[in-house]
């Protein structure tokens, strides 16, 4: 019976413990949204103004 109690228990403080590690995850989540943007904003206007030998060096020396 202790056997099956104990791992209930166990559960219980992980996921307390997976609670207290995911909500700073969360409002990450809610800033990496906003990296997201702006980087994707800034991948999508840049490049015009850069020139394509620099843009794409990386992926043409393959």
């Amino acid at each position: 019976m202790n056997t099956k109690i104990l791992p209930a228990d166990v559960r219980l403080e992980a996921h307390g413990i997976v609670e207290r590690l995911t909500a700073p995850m969360l409002i990450a989540q809610q800033h990496a949204v906003t990296i997201f943007a702006v980087t994707f904003a800034y991948v999508s206007y840049v490049p015009w103004k850069v020139p394509e030998a620099t843009f794409f060096s990386s992926r043409n020396c393959s």
